[in-house]
């Protein structure tokens, strides 16, 4: 399997026990980088409320 280097950055930040995330765009028009940005946002939110203390 091929990664890119964005999912390769999260999987080995995995491996080495940090909480990680991979996002990636497919253009790189600004309204779709304020939307990702504003989805991972709410995405992270929601990970850390559920997350054990």
């Amino acid at each position: 399997t091929i990664y890119s280097g964005t999912v390769a950055a999260a999987t080995e930040g995995y491996l080495l026990g940090i909480p990680s995330i991979a996002v990636s765009l497919a253009n790189h028009n600004a309204q779709h980088f304020a939307t990702a940005a504003r989805v991972v946002a709410e995405l992270v939110q929601r990970i850390q409320t559920r997350a054990p203390t």
